[in-house]
Order: structure tokens, then C-alpha cells, then sequence
């Protein structure tokens, strides 16, 4: 099972790096935004011992991967508008306006998962989620999370 993990994880940091050289994404932005993802592992981490939820190499596993995905679907997405918009309109907008765009929601995402699980380690008690832009990445996380569970045979 580790076998098709490492090909995910693999298949994923050269699709990532594939879009963040095409798309001019500068590289501090980048390694912020790795920070920001490990900040986030490990205060999901602290949440789930604050909640007594089991905490296993596997869980851990699947949730960066499910996060990876999700990553990758949200750089692929900016990437496409990116490459129709200049491709429709090459003198209208900056280049990589929309994938600086999608950069920044993802970050946003980290951010505010961070800060819910900081709140849940202080009070004990998870934050409800909010706007639609939480509902969906949730969603969007749920149905990647899915996926994986069926293609990796993971079972909790």
C-alpha cells in the first residue's frame, strides 16, 4: 500500500513543480505555503490528542495526501484559467494573476485551518464552519478523501 502512496506523493510534487515553474510562482511563496501545510499538520495533531482522537501513521499519511490532491486540483484549475484567459486575451490581464489567485485561497485555506485548530486546542470544543468557501473545501476535501479510501483499499 506504501507503494501506491509514494507514486501519489511523487506523481503530485512533479505535477506542483510542473505548474509552479510554467506559472511564474515565486519560490518563497511556495515554501511559505509548505510551512504553512506542516504549521497545519501538526496543530491538526494537537487537536486530535486535545479531542482523544486516535492519531496513526496512516490517518496521517491519508490526510496529506487528500491534501495534496486537493492542492493539486486547485493549482490545476488556476493553471487552466491562467492558459485560456492569456491564450483569449494576452494583453488584458497579468499572466498569472489567476494562479496567484488560487495560491493565495489555498493559503487562506491553511490559515484558517490552522487558526480552528488552535481555537479547538484552547476551548476544547471545534470551530463550526463558515461561508461557502470552507464548505467547499470541505466537500472537495470529503470526495478527494473518498477517492483515495477506494483507490488505496484504506479502511477506517
Amino acid at each position: 500500500m506504501q507503494d501506491k502512496e509514494s507514486v501519489i506523493l511523487s506523481g503530485l510534487a512533479v505535477f506542483v513543480s510542473f505548474i509552479c515553474y510554467h506559472a511564474g510562482i515565486n519560490e518563497a511563496i511556495f515554501y511559505a505555503l509548505i510551512i504553512a501545510i506542516f504549521i497545519d499538520l501538526l496543530s491538526g495533531v494537537a487537536k486530535a490528542r486535545k479531542l482523544g482522537e486516535e492519531v496513526t501513521s496512516s490517518r496521517l499519511r491519508s490526510g496529506l495526501l487528500t491534501k495534496g490532491l486537493m492542492i493539486t486540483v486547485v493549482l490545476w484549475v488556476g493553471f487552466s484559467i491562467q492558459s485560456i484567459v492569456s491564450f483569449y486575451f494576452p494583453d488584458v490581464l497579468n499572466k498569472s494573476a489567476f494562479i496567484a489567485a488560487f495560491v493565495a485561497y489555498v493559503f487562506f485555506g491553511e490559515f484558517y485551518s490552522v487558526v480552528s485548530n488552535i481555537q479547538c486546542i484552547k476551548t476544547g470544543k471545534p470551530l463550526s464552519e463558515w461561508e461557502a468557501f470552507s464548505a467547499l473545501a470541505k466537500l472537495i476535501r470529503d470526495n478527494i478523501g473518498k477517492l483515495l479510501q477506494k483507490y488505496l483499499g484504506d479502511k477506517k
